[in-house]
């Protein structure tokens, strides 16, 4: 059987106009696309949740320093507590714990808690904890325009007296 030119004009017109496989391309088209934002979705949810988490270490470190009143270079107690707070998937992350004072009047600006007894001419300096815990998160995949690792900081800082 040959085809001639009338038959296949018939089975070009024929194949335009009909709509099968329309939904399979259009899927075709739009699922990479769609792929990709919900990937970016699950990345950015994960540091959402990491960052929160960390604050959360953070301020438990904090409360703890408000009841326990450490005592100037007995900070252990509260790296343990910020520690504790922290889920073992943050295992290498190591929050910094300070003790921090500020000079009357209220504003002058943390310091040293050393320097602060020695240039605080009136007055006894305000002593605050301060916990920063940072750690580096890494994307699930490596994007072209984001950068493969994210830092994250968290800081907590309360006036102990």
């Amino acid at each position: 059987m040959s085809w001639t030119k009338q038959d296949w004009r018939q089975g070009l017109r024929r194949l335009l106009r009909t709509e099968r496989g329309v939904a399979a391309v259009e899927l075709a088209l739009i699922a990479p696309v769609i792929a990709i934002i919900i990937l970016g979705v699950v990345d950015y949810g994960r540091v959402f949740t990491r960052t929160t988490t960390l604050a959360n270490a953070a301020k438990a470190g904090t409360q703890f320093a408000m009841i326990s009143r450490p005592q100037q270079g007995d900070l252990s107690a509260i790296l343990t507590a910020t520690q504790t707070a922290l889920p073992d998937d943050f295992a290498g992350t190591t929050p910094d714990v300070q003790l921090r004072c500020e000079c009357p009047p209220v504003g002058s600006g943390l310091q040293d808690c050393a320097a602060a007894e020695a240039s605080c001419g009136v007055g006894t300096p305000s002593i605050y904890v301060q916990i920063t815990i940072q750690e580096t998160y890494a994307t699930l995949f490596d994007y072209q325009f984001i950068p493969p690792t994210v830092d994250l900081t968290e800081q907590s800082i309360m006036r102990l007296r």
